[in-house]
């Protein structure tokens, strides 16, 4: 029920104008039957007083349960489910693009995203957004040899060639994949059987992608290996 982060930056990025919101108080905002707030009653002990101990229950979602970030899907989704006439394009809008709590998408133009503020939120409200969130990929501590690092690279350039595609609905767009690893471009095309890591890893990268698709280039010329080595956002801009 949670989208893909990779899934929501696309979005993000799609359109000319960015949008990024929270739901304020987001998981206090769901509350519960009043058959099951007995589940969450927890003890309070006044002052640090173990003698002078409370019993308090929760009458809201609480952040921290596993269960929570289910709950809050669920209940974003049933409401904007609800939304038909001229709140439905929008309705659909937000159902594509929460992270948990967070909305981040795009529009194509001003009018667009007046409509989509006004239809999202009421109109004096206040939209703030603080957290950002982040993930690297980086190679195991155990060594693992050169031609296998780059497998791995091209294994998670097929994973990311697929998504953007399902994403962004962009099917009928060629599609080529680079890589300067001529040993990776030998076992993707190559019709041996090879080990298991390498062909594992192979079937994957054939599964997503078209062997046809994969191209070599120099590694001098390739702009994924600039941000490894370390450069400038200029330099970076120039080389693609």
């Amino acid at each position: 029920m949670v989208e893909q982060i990779p899934a929501i930056i696309n979005k993000f990025r799609l359109r000319k104008f960015d949008i990024t919101a929270d739901i304020e108080k987001a998981f206090s905002q769901i509350g519960f039957q009043e058959d099951v707030k007995h589940f969450l009653r927890f003890l309070w002990w006044e002052n640090g007083d173990k003698e002078n101990t409370k019993i308090y229950q929760h009458k809201s979602v609480v952040l921290g349960i596993s269960s929570s970030p289910f709950l809050l899907g669920a209940t974003l989704e049933h409401h904007l489910k609800q939304g038909t006439g001229h709140l439905e394009v929008t309705a659909q809008k937000l159902l594509k693009s929460f992270y948990v709590d967070n909305c981040v998408t795009s529009l194509d133009n001003e009018e667009e995203l007046g409509r989509f503020m006004l239809e999202s939120t009421e109109i004096d409200g206040t939209i703030t957004c603080e957290l950002v969130e982040a993930r690297a990929r980086v190679a195991p501590i155990k060594a693992i040899p050169i031609p296998r690092l780059e497998l791995l690279a091209c294994t998670i350039g097929s994973r990311l060639v697929n998504t953007t595609i399902s994403d962004l609905g962009l099917e009928d767009v060629p599609i080529c994949c680079w890589s300067d690893s001529l040993n990776v471009l030998y076992w993707i095309k190559g019709k041996e059987k090879w080990g298991t890591f390498v062909n594992s890893r192979v079937q994957e990268i054939r599964r997503l992608t078209n062997p046809e698709d994969w191209k070599h280039i120099a590694g001098i010329l390739n702009p994924a290996d600039l941000p490894s080595r370390g450069c400038g956002a200029e330099e970076l801009t120039e080389s693609l």
